[in-house]
């Protein structure tokens, strides 16, 4: 009796009404609000297991360099994080950035600006006890004789992990010993600085760079589209139109080139901003009627390393992240949106003139209503077809011949 049911409660769902049905759906879906709340599955993530290797304080040393300074030095921390005492072995090398800005080294004395030339470390290998006891950390004093400097010089410090009892396998005729050593990079810049005019005690924020530091930087391009093209609508449609963003969050990408003749890091701040129609009005009335413009997202990117003449890109997206570990999306709904990205390049607090660029994106959801246009073109076409009056039976049966005479 249930399944007899069912089944008369299925044909009571006549084809017009799933076609309603349908066009409701792809209605709501194409309403939904643009901030919505992703899956919280990875808010409490699971703890790691295994050791947690080596810490090191500070992450980087910077260093302004006064004309008057003959000698200068840094303390680095080294903490061990591992449950069994450790060795650490401590270098100085070249630092290389790649054009993606990751760190890499180069053996010492093999760039024209090595930080090694002039630096030296007062201990190369440090035993640490196990993670908890009292000499789980020791200090690396590092000392540099930088009198009459006149250039930028980078290096970087190098703590390495060494393995005691490295596995070993047995692969037939040849045994391997494979190792994994964790390593900790700090860079290491020396800037020259132009104290002429500043008091001795001020500090290096307030000092200049040395005349013969330039540094200078070239807008290259900025692109805004959309972050994300995964969902069943981009796989339903796989096509993108240029300068339109359908939905999801929006991600900008700046790229901009070092032009002068020193390191420095590029720090790039997004603005993004909703464009009103009445735009073109002075500001003044545009905030009489209540229509002044403002950002909806101000976002700090990730500064990007650069070496002179070398190109780089940062990156910043509409969606963030709240406490809880999910993540909102500020993308409007509809609507042009104008990301405005202003970069600087940074070194030993120094800033370059900034580079302003600006790109706009029209937010429309037009795959939504690419859809729901079809279906309701599909379901009016059904409802014509229904409703089209049957033929008569006079129409139906055909006249007889009349007989030859």
């Amino acid at each position: 009796m249930a399944a007899r049911s069912l089944w008369r409660g299925i044909r009571r769902v006549t084809p017009a009404r799933t076609a309603s049905l349908a066009l409701l759906v792809c209605i709501a879906l194409a309403a939904t609000p643009a901030a919505v709340f992703a899956g919280e599955a990875g808010a409490n993530p699971a703890p790691l297991n295994g050791a947690l290797g080596l810490a090191a304080s500070p992450a980087r040393i910077e260093v302004g360099v006064r004309p008057d300074t003959s000698e200068l030095s840094a303390d680095v921390s080294v903490t061990n994080r591992g449950p069994q005492p450790a060795r650490v072995h401590a270098a100085l090398s070249d630092l290389v950035i790649t054009q993606a800005g990751a760190y890499e080294t180069a053996p010492a004395g093999a760039t024209p600006y090595s930080a090694a030339e002039v630096a030296q470390l007062d201990r190369e290998d440090l035993d640490l006890d196990a993670s908890g006891a009292s000499d789980a950390s020791a200090i690396v004093h590092v000392t540099a004789a930088v009198e009459h400097l006149d250039r930028p010089l980078y290096g970087v410090l190098v703590l390495e992990l060494e393995d005691p009892a490295p596995a070993t396998l047995d692969l037939g005729s040849v045994r391997v010993a494979p190792q994994v050593r964790t390593s900790i990079l700090i860079p290491i810049v020396l800037v020259p600085l132009d104290e002429s005019g500043a008091p001795v005690d001020s500090p290096i924020s307030s000092s200049r760079l040395a005349a013969s530091i330039r540094l200078q930087l070239q807008e290259g391009s900025l692109s805004v589209g959309q972050r994300d093209e995964t969902g069943w609508l981009d796989r339903l449609i796989p096509v993108s139109l240029p300068g339109i963003a359908d939905h999801g969050p929006l991600l900008a990408t700046a790229g901009v080139r070092n032009v002068g003749n020193a390191f420095g890091r590029a720090f790039t701040k997004y603005t993004f901003e909703g464009v009103n129609p009445i735009g073109w009005l002075p500001d003044a009335a545009g905030a009489a009627f209540g229509l002044a413009q403002h950002p909806f997202l101000e976002v700090e990117a990730v500064p990007a390393a650069l070496m002179p003449d070398m190109a780089g890109e940062t990156h910043a997206a509409t969606a963030y992240t709240t406490g809880r570990g999910a993540e909102v999306d500020s993308t409007p709904w509809f609507g042009l949106v104008r990301v405005r990205a202003t970069t600087t390049l940074v070194l030993a607090d120094s800033p370059s003139a900034a580079v302003v660029q600006e790109a706009y994106v029209l937010v429309v959801p037009w795959k939504e209503v690419l859809v729901a246009a079809v279906v309701w073109g599909l379901w009016r076409r059904w409802r014509r077809h229904r409703h089209r009056p049957a033929p008569s039976v006079v129409e139906m049966v055909a006249p007889e011949p009349a007989n030859a005479a």
